[in-house]
């Protein structure tokens, strides 16, 4: 083989073409000006509960979203992180608003409330059960931790008995000195007939409160009673009146009994404190009922003075008409269930919060 000039040539030639090719390549992959790197940014939320377990759920809005992304977290145990899927990876660059819309509302009507958020290494604010944050090229992490603080409390007023002296709905009195709460209340509640009624439901914080019906909404003899359980067991019982006391995580159930006794002479309401003895003839009875009769024992001269306080004086002959029973039936639910709240404006005054669901349903 022989070698001149044109061999170094060539050689030279095939490098440049080598080069050209490599060039060309590389500014085929050039990202062109103006174009966008892909998002690398996301958003990581937790679920620590404390107090007990519930499942949470967050919705999220904003640029890197199409409308709302709804996550739950499975919380199945205390203070432990638990993600809300599914997760947000790959987000657009910008500002995010994250809300945790269970277990804690803003309505103050949960047993729970959101104690903490956390999103370290972020800037973001907070506002209720909401946080704005901006998500730029990291990945970011927020922990919302919530309490159970407050009580859960259903009120309901079983209705039996004859309903035809029901004409207005019932009135209630609410009064919890560690809150400062005294206040009357007239949820929705009848007229109507036997059944089972809601009152309202929600939830109160730590207290001890006595509630009262004062007016049960008819114009003849009522004989009330009242209870309270909590999670099924019996902690106070009343006449027209009951006084509880409620912890963080109790769940209450208020029952107020009215037993209708329209036409029946010689009844009144079991008042809070009153006495009533029947026994030979004669009778004692101190009280400040609001529904009374007025009732002449035969034989012994005694009669019984309707409204205020009313007394009677011992003698002989026929006993008086005997007090109604001490419980009433309960009837199951039947099909007109009126909503209000009782226990349950009181949530909102004490929240601070407006009421809601004042309805003829039953709030959820």
């Amino acid at each position: 083989m022989r070698y001149g000039v044109g061999a170094p040539r060539r050689r030279a030639a095939r490098a440049f073409a080598g080069i050209t090719l490599i060039l060309s390549g590389l500014a085929a992959l050039t990202v062109p000006a103006g174009a966008q790197a892909a998002p690398t940014g996301g958003i990581n939320i937790l679920k620590v509960e404390r107090g007990g377990v519930t499942p949470a759920t967050f919705e999220v809005v904003g640029p890197g979203i199409a409308g709302t992304a709804t996550l739950t977290a499975n919380v199945v145990a205390e203070n432990t992180p638990t993600p809300a899927l599914p997760a947000l990876p790959l987000l657009t660059p910008g500002t995010y608003v994250i809300t945790e819309t269970a277990p804690a509302d803003e309505f103050g009507q949960s047993v729970w409330e959101l104690t903490d958020v956390q999103c370290p290494g972020a800037t973001f604010f907070r506002n209720g059960n909401s946080i704005e944050i901006t998500v730029a090229d990291e990945v970011i992490t927020c922990t919302f931790t919530d309490e159970v603080t407050r009580a859960a409390i259903l009120g309901q007023k079983i209705v039996t008995g004859n309903t035809s002296s029901w004409i207005r709905p019932a009135r209630f009195h609410i009064t919890c000195p560690d809150i400062q709460l005294d206040i009357d209340i007239e949820p929705p509640v009848g007229p109507g007939g036997p059944g089972t009624y809601i009152i309202g439901q929600g939830s109160i914080p730590p207290a001890t409160c006595t509630i009262s019906e004062i007016d049960t909404g008819s114009d003849g003899s009522v004989f009330v009673t009242m209870e309270v359980t909590n999670h099924g067991v019996l902690i106070a019982s009343g006449g027209t009146s009951v006084t509880f006391t409620s912890h963080a995580g109790d769940d209450l159930v208020l029952r107020v009994t009215n037993l209708f006794l329209a036409g029946v002479p010689g009844q009144r309401r079991q008042e809070p404190g009153s006495t009533t003895t029947v026994a030979g003839g004669s009778t004692t009875t101190t009280t400040a009922a609001t529904t009374t009769t007025a009732t002449t024992v035969p034989g012994s001269g005694a009669t019984t003075t309707t409204g205020g306080a009313a007394t009677t004086t011992s003698g002989g002959g026929a006993a008086a008409t005997p007090a109604p029973p001490t419980t009433a039936p309960q009837l199951p639910i039947t099909g007109t269930p009126t909503a209000g709240l009782i226990v349950f404006a009181l949530v909102a005054l004490i929240g601070g919060l407006t009421l809601v669901a004042r309805s003829r349903r039953l709030v959820d």
